[in-house]
């Protein structure tokens, strides 16, 4: 259950009900339901790491830049009213979750939902990833070439100084008998 304004009315809805435009009325320990735009409250504090990774709390505030807040974001302190922007599948936590079941299914999804671009089925080489494991051999086989080059050089050099300090040292030797 989250807590909206609707017509001026502020009720408990499930949060299937909560729709684009509603305002949802956040306070400390809400789960943020969906993505939207702070309106209405100062130093709203949340957790965002589940999406972003950072271990550091957000300070959300009308008065700066950082008004955005992102579905299944935790608010550790304050409290505010933020315009739902996006729910479902179409906030940033229901996208990463697509992507997620994507991934597990053994799609590649690398576009956000509703994008153009189609996924493909991890066996399948695209064009641009068979030319990147063409370059990938070749180098590699240009390193085993210059690998080898470098311990035949090494190994003949140890080879010829042995040979001539043993010549060298042998020739005192001989100048005496």
């Amino acid at each position: 259950m989250v807590r909206v304004v609707r017509a001026g009315v502020e009720r408990s809805i499930s949060t299937f009900e909560l729709l684009v435009g509603d305002v949802l009325v956040l306070e400390t320990g809400d789960i943020v339901a969906a993505d939207g735009l702070l309106v209405l409250g100062e130093e709203l504090r949340v957790d965002e790491s589940h999406l972003t990774g950072e271990s550091e709390d957000v300070l959300k505030s009308v008065s700066s830049q950082a008004v955005l807040l992102l579905s299944g974001s935790k608010v550790l302190e304050g409290y505010g009213h933020m315009l739902v922007l996006a729910v479902g599948p179409n906030s940033q936590a229901g996208i990463l979750n697509q992507l997620v079941r994507g991934a597990a299914a053994g799609l590649d999804t690398g576009a956000p939902s509703g994008s153009e671009e189609r996924a493909v089925p991890a066996g399948v080489q695209t064009f641009l990833t068979r030319k990147l494991d063409t370059l990938a051999t070749r180098i590699g086989a240009v390193g085993v070439a210059a690998a080898v080059a470098v311990f035949v050089v090494n190994g003949g050099r140890y080879v010829l100084d042995t040979l001539d300090g043993g010549a060298a040292a042998g020739l005192p030797l001989a100048q005496h008998v």
